[in-house]
């Protein structure tokens, strides 16, 4: 029987696990501005059990939160929005902790920014530009992840800021496996010599692994051409027949198994791009009392690739599903599985060997760590953001002017360059685009004016602002529509928890979505 906690977050368990779980509700998150779009990002935070969240806002309810946020209720006007906010939030789950911050989010990131020192994940909502650049360079120093957010109108915008983030876990749809076919170790094939095709019955010769037919193949193959593996696609083809070679009747579905997958005999073994690029980084050279399991893992999995891998990555020791009776699949499993528990046994010690070098305890990395880094070691992921003081800086930024050529009219990446217009227009004239006027048509021409000069600054085509949208971002007057909102909120709380659980790949680095197309757009900026 299942517990409560268990039932309550029974399909999330599945998705993320119970140490997933564990991450998210250890997690002390901080939310900026109490607006519809944090909101909404908070609402799916809290229900999976995020462990404690911290809303800072100093603003009082309106009647223009009334019609942008459908949390919020008439009887609520001049109440804290912080508050009102933290309290609907928490009757969502019962289990978090939630916290009320009336306090001027200005004056405490001039005044008090220690205040954010206590925090694992920071969403900020709508936060002046200059104010923002002053906390994302904290965070950015402490390494605490920040996503800024924000929705005007029918646009959504999302920013991840942080200098690293690793992912162990990426949970491919289709995970790779590491069979070892045309250099089988040791174990692997004095257990494919073991079994001798032309001795077994008709029922047992049926049940075979196809890996051990292939095993078998490859090997006469190399036998027959100097060691080498089918080049050619006559070579090739000539193998495959050679593998069906083996069936002697139509049942024999374990052989249709090897012919489908003979590729993998001659496939020649190479670590993934993404693996390659982390245990080449200068993070792995550069050890110290700060450096992170993750790093050290990886330093120890390149000396054992240089080493005693002789240029192979630690085994998986998984194999798929295949025809093949009980015994015989559990009998290869095991060959698999032992083959990967020895290496991992190297890499245990090399990092024992390593943390007594950098000065910490061999146990601060514990087995289940690194049997976890190992399984997945072909998937690993490592993203870095890129600052936003780089984002902001023409001669720094990674924004490519071919997002922008290639898009049409209205188009989705042009927004971008309003949001971040808008944010000078607020700094030259005290107020957003069209924001509290009843004549916003006059802030067209200033606003496209703004933007033809940041496009010309970072070297980006002029011919992607126009009248249009010009007209669009003012006539927004820089409120928030729910259902955008709702659905930045979605993808904002989707990545928070990647961050937060170090699961499957996070968004680099920007997302824009333009509700009057209905399509979003990513950005490496």
């Amino acid at each position: 029987m299942l517990d409560e906690k268990s039932q309550r977050y029974d399909r999330q368990l599945r998705l993320w696990g119970t140490k997933g779980q564990s991450s998210l509700e250890n997690a002390r998150i901080c939310v900026i501005n109490a607006n519809a779009t944090s909101t909404e990002t908070l609402k799916n935070l809290v229900l999976p059990g995020v462990g404690h969240f911290t809303i800072v806002d100093n603003a009082k309810i309106t009647s223009r939160d009334l019609g942008t946020n459908f949390f919020i209720t008439s009887d609520s006007i001049g109440k804290p929005r912080a508050e009102i906010t933290k309290d609907l939030l928490l009757k969502h789950n019962p289990n978090v902790i939630g916290e009320a911050v009336v306090e001027d989010p200005r004056a405490l990131i001039n005044e008090k920014i220690e205040f954010f020192e206590k925090f694992t994940l920071i969403i900020v909502s709508k936060l002046e530009r200059p104010l923002l650049v002053k906390l994302a360079k904290k965070c950015w120093d402490l390494s605490i992840p920040l996503i800024s957010i924000k929705s005007v109108g029918f646009i959504g915008y999302l920013r991840i800021i942080s200098p690293e983030h690793t992912v162990i876990e990426t949970k491919p749809e289709n995970p790779p496996f590491d069979f070892r076919i045309n250099d089988p170790f040791p174990s692997l094939l004095e257990h494919c010599n073991s079994i001798k095709m032309e001795e077994l019955d008709e029922e047992y010769r049926a049940h075979v692994p196809y890996v051990i037919i292939l095993v078998k193949a490859i090997q006469d193959w190399k036998q027959k051409h100097d060691g080498k593996l089918p080049k050619t696609r006559d070579e090739q083809n000539e193998f495959k027949k050679a593998v069906y070679s083996f069936k002697l009747r139509n049942e024999e579905y374990n052989v249709d198994e090897a012919f489908a997958n003979a590729y993998k005999a001659w496939a020649e073994y190479s670590i993934p791009s993404d693996t390659q690029q982390i245990i080449d980084d200068e993070k792995c050279n550069q050890m110290n009392e700060k450096t992170t399991p993750f790093w050290v893992l990886a330093r120890a999995v390149r000396d054992f690739v240089k080493e005693e891998g002789k240029g192979y990555l630690p085994l998986l020791g998984t194999i798929p599903d295949m025809t093949a009776d009980t015994n015989s699949f559990l009998a290869l499993q095991k060959v698999y599985k032992d083959q990967a528990n020895r290496e991992i046994d190297i890499i245990q010690k090399k990092v024992v060997e390593l943390l007594e070098k950098i000065g910490k305890k061999p146990e601060s990395i514990e087995r289940e760590y690194i049997e976890l880094f190992c399984k997945n070691v072909m998937n690993l992921q490592m993203f870095r953001f890129g600052s936003l003081a780089e984002e902001l800086d023409p001669k720094k930024s990674k924004i490519s002017r071919y997002d922008f050529e290639m898009e049409s009219e209205g188009s989705t990446a042009t927004f971008y360059l309003y949001l971040q217009s808008s944010e000078i227009f607020n700094e030259k004239y005290g107020r957003y685009p069209g924001e509290n006027t009843k004549e916003w048509e006059k802030d067209v021409p200033l606003l496209k004016e703004i933007t033809l000069q940041y496009s010309k600054e970072f070297g980006l085509p002029e011919t992607v602002v126009r009248d249009a949208e010009s007209t669009e971002f003012c006539r927004y007057g820089n409120c928030e529509l729910h259902n955008i909102a709702a659905i930045i909120g979605g993808i904002t709380a989707q990545e928070s928890i990647k961050l937060l659980t170090s699961q499957l790949p996070s968004l680099d680095n920007t997302f824009i979505f333009n509700g009057t197309q209905c399509s979003g757009l990513k950005l490496k900026i």
